[in-house]
This record gives C-alpha cells, structure tokens and sequence, in this order.
C-alpha cells in the first residue's frame, strides 16, 4: 500500500512538475529575451537573495518537524502548529531586519525596491514550506505539486503582461511575489485536512525543538553559502551581464533540481521509521532510492550535454550564447545534488545533525574559497565549476558520516549495465545525423 502510495506521488508529481517545468522553462525564455543579459542578471541577483532569506529562516525545522511527525504516536496536529508559530516569529523578525537593512545595501534603487519585494514574497513561501512535511509524513505531495503548478501559472500570467505592457523589471519581481501567496493559501487549506491550524505560542517548547534542530539551521545556511553563493561573488568582480549569463544556466538546472527533492521528501518519513527498528526495510528503501536516482541521471546528465546549445537558443536566444558551456559544465552538479540530498536526508534521520552540521559548514567554506579562486579568472564557467566540485565534494563527505555512523551501504547491482547504457546513449548522439532532440529521445529509449 505505502509502495503505490509512494508511485502514485511520484507519478502524479512527476507530471504536474513536468508541466511546471515547461511552463518555468517558457517564463524564463520570455523574460530573458525582454530583460537581456543585465536584466535577467539583476532578476537572478533577486532569486538568490530570495534563496538567501529562506535559508536564515530554516533554522532546520521543516526537516526535524518532518521527522518527529514521522515517528509513531507522534501528536502531529501539535507539533505542526507549535512550529509553524516558531517559523513565523522568525520569519517576520527577518522581514524586519531585510527591510530596515536594504538601503544600505550597494544597488540601484529599482534593485533596492525589487529586494523588498523579494522580502515579502519570502514571508509567505517561508511559511508555506513548512507545512510541506504534513503532505511527506501523509505520503500526499501531489496536493504541493497542485499548489505549486498553480503558483507558476499566476507568475507566467503576469510575466506575460508584463511584456505586452512592456512594464519595467520591478514586474518580474511581482511575479515571484503573486507565486507565493497563491502557493501559501492553496498549501494552508489542502493542510486542513490533515490539521488544524492554529497558531501555538510555547517558549519552552520551541527551547527544546531548537536544540534539536539548530544544527540543521547552520546547515541551512552552509548549503546556501555553496550552492548560491557563487552568484554573489560573481556579481562583485563581473558585472550583470555575466550574471545573467550564469542565471540562464542556472535556471534550467534549478527546474530539475525539485526531482531529488520529491522524492527524497517521499523518502524520509520511511528512513526516519526504519533506520533504527526495521535494518531490512531501511536497507530496500535505500537501495530502491540509489537505483532509481542512477535511472535518471544517466539520461538526464548525457541528454543535457548534448542538448545545451539547442536547449538556450530556444529558450534564451542568442544573446545567451555563452551559457552553452556553463550548462554543459554545470549539469554533472547533479551527480551531487541528487545523492548528496538523498545522504543529508538519511543523515537526518539518524539523528547525526551535529556531525552533518560541521561537514556542511567544511563544505560552504570551501565552497566560497573555490569560488573566489575560480570566478576572478573563469567568470561564469568558473562559477559553474566550482558549483560542480563543491557538490560532489558534499556527496562524498556525507557518505563517509552515514557509512561509518548507520547500517546504510551504497549497493547498486550490475552496474556494468548502467554503464553500458550511457555508452549506447552517448553513441547515439555522436553517431546519428539527426535533429538533436530526436536523438537524444532515441537514446533515452
């Protein structure tokens, strides 16, 4: 029952997302070509202060609430709403500090007035995430992928008038904001049916949880500090052009990245139940897993190599010529972006929060010496590298914590095939003198 419950997620997930990342991939090709490299440069520096925010406001308790919602007997209904309560007082202390703190930041007063923007925009996605591990523990993630679909129809609708209109930039911002409120509310009454939503003041409470979880916030901000940081330092020593360059790039990889995330998400309330009452269970869950991310990433990271320069013509133009190589390099991130979320989630439930906490802050530090070594010279193509070896490099060292502290074992079975078959992909490609999406569908076939 669990196992269909999980497929019939995953599937339903899967498509909703399929269509979501259509219509992204559609939203980001419109707004490219209207704003031009320094435009979508500046709509990119926004996203990541975006990212910047959400990342303070973890402070771990979206993935601890998951856990201890996940064991059994947990009461669920208090829990959720002694969190959400805690999620909101921080998130609103934040709101305050962004907002009070903006105009001494470097930027042009319309980058000023779009950051305050992004900072509302923040207060409800801040709050709507946090009620997504109602939908993990309940095994329900197609009610977020609903939400969040709707969410990027509201924001292409307004993109679109914006160009018609051919309003300013400011539009694009607004765009994120309208997204969150409409994922906020959609989330908060699909939630009703599992809870009851109230707000829950207990100090002491949240004294205990923060324990728990703080690691898990200084966790929060080093996977910020790797994964965006380097749109940061690109924008100090190149200008927006260049950013937007790195922003194209990143764009598509960001609309793949939600894969591991769901099903990793689906994932975790079983590792949470197995890791320390069923070995077997927990061991199948993670073979299942490291099979299946294996599947996809073979087509995926050959498809994308061969794709690119199709793939940014179509939807940025021209102009983001240069983003070719900065996708080709950046798309074996994904290596590490999958199996790396898949072993910080198991170290997770293994309880092994404070030893996860000083690797992830290794990794950011090292992450931020790369970057400054790397972007100076190689700009976007550096940001990408080091994008790529600080992913695999958190990969590794998170396997190492959870081999040596938990049962887990990396098995995947006749790997000779994988193999195999990303040489037949590869050869496809390189061999048949056709269109590039059609070979790359005969590949994957």
């Amino acid at each position: 029952m669990i196992a269909q419950k999980i497929a019939y997620n995953v599937l339903f997930a899967g498509a909703s997302k399929a269509i979501s990342i259509g219509i992204a991939l559609f939203t980001i090709g419109l707004l490219s070509r209207y704003l031009g490299t320094a435009g979508f440069g500046q709509y990119t520096l926004a996203l990541t202060y975006l990212a910047f925010l959400m990342a303070f406001a973890d402070m771990g308790l979206h993935a601890v609430a998951t856990r201890e919602i996940s064991r059994e007997g947990a009461p669920e209904n208090e829990i959720i709403n002694k969190i959400f309560t805690l999620r909101l007082a921080i998130t609103s202390a934040l709101f305050l500090l962004s907002v009070t703190t903006v105009w001494f930041l470097p930027y042009s007063q319309e980058m000023k007035t779009a950051i305050l923007v992004i900072t509302g925009a923040f207060l409800f996605s801040s709050s709507y995430s946090l009620l997504n591990g109602v939908f993990q523990k309940h095994i329900a993630m197609d009610r977020v992928a609903i939400a969040e679909l709707c969410g990027k129809i509201v924001q292409m609708s307004i993109i679109i008038s914006l160009i018609y209109f051919k309003l300013p930039f400011l539009f694009a911002v607004i765009a994120i904001f309208a997204a969150m409120v409409t994922n906020f509310t959609l989330i908060f009454l699909f939630a009703r049916k599992y809870i009851k939503i109230r707000l829950d003041w207990d100090l002491l409470y949240w004294k205990k949880f923060m324990a728990k979880a703080y690691p898990l916030g200084i966790s929060a901000i080093a996977t910020f500090l790797y994964f965006k940081v380097n749109a940061f330092i690109l924008g100090w020593y190149h200008p927006d052009e260049d950013v937007g360059i790195y922003g194209a790039a990143t764009k598509i990889i960001e609309t793949i990245v939600f894969f591991p995330a769901m099903v990793v998400g689906l994932v975790l309330p079983l590792l949470s139940r197995y890791i320390f009452t069923d070995k077997k269970a927990f061991s199948e869950t993670v073979e299942s897993t490291i099979k299946f991310f294996t599947l996809a990433l073979i087509p995926l990271i050959v498809s994308m190599v061969f794709l690119a320069p199709e793939a940014i013509a179509l939807i940025n133009g021209k102009e983001f010529i240069d983003a070719v190589l900065v996708l080709q390099i950046g798309i074996f991130s994904f290596i590490g972006i999958f199996f790396g979320h898949f072993f910080i989630n198991v170290a997770i439930a293994a309880n092994l929060q404070k030893t996860l906490t000083i690797l992830l802050v290794t990794s950011a530090i090292f992450s931020i010496f790369l970057n400054m070594s790397l972007i100076p010279e190689y700009s976007a193509r550096g940001a990408a590298l080091s994008s790529v070896i600080t992913e695999l490099f958190v990969m590794g060292v998170t396997l190492w914590l959870i081999t040596k502290k938990t049962s887990f074992r990396f098995i995947l079975k006749k790997p000779l095939l994988y193999g195999i078959a990303a040489l037949l992909m590869i050869g496809t490609n390189i061999i048949l003198p056709l269109n590039a999406f059609i070979s790359a569908i005969i590949g994957v076939t």
